[in-house]
């Protein structure tokens, strides 16, 4: 008997490598979001600790100056959060994006994966059907050796 070829073989190689590309792709996007969402975390982080700042000093009557300097710099972190939130969304279209074509290629993957089992199946049918044709040859060629002699 022939051995197994699944004639979609190397399209399922393909398929997996596309999809293992695809996940590394998808982590990389997740890791950049990750790490936009980290910096719009110390962003706030700085904000707040600046409009605390802008309270302490008010507090302590510390020279005008220090304060307006202390305010003044107030809007330029709204500015980069605002910034670093728009990055945030894109960042999140990317990972959304990234998740859709995984998807895709593990359905691809799966589906070629499924055909090679149905593929195998039959196969090894093939080869029971083939042995216990050949048991059966060598069982009736027994029986009339035995009963012709």
């Amino acid at each position: 008997m022939k051995a197994f070829n699944f004639r979609l073989q190397t399209k399922l190689d393909i398929s997996v490598l596309q999809e293992q590309t695809a996940r590394e792709r998808m982590q990389a996007s997740i890791s950049t979001r990750n790490n936009v969402a980290e910096a719009l975390d110390n962003t706030v982080s700085r904000m707040n600790q600046m409009e605390q700042s802008v309270r302490d000093l008010s507090a302590k009557k510390s020279s005008f100056q220090e304060l307006l300097l202390t305010r003044q710099y107030l809007p330029v972190l709204k500015e980069e959060k605002e910034q670093i939130k728009g990055k945030l969304v894109t960042a999140e279209k990317k990972v959304e994006e990234m998740r859709k074509i995984l998807l895709g290629k593990k359905r691809e993957t799966n589906t070629l994966e499924k055909l090679r089992q149905k593929s195998w199946d039959s196969y090894l049918h093939e080869v029971l059907a083939g042995e216990q044709k050949d048991i059966d040859e060598i069982a009736i060629s027994t029986y009339y050796r035995k009963h012709n002699l």
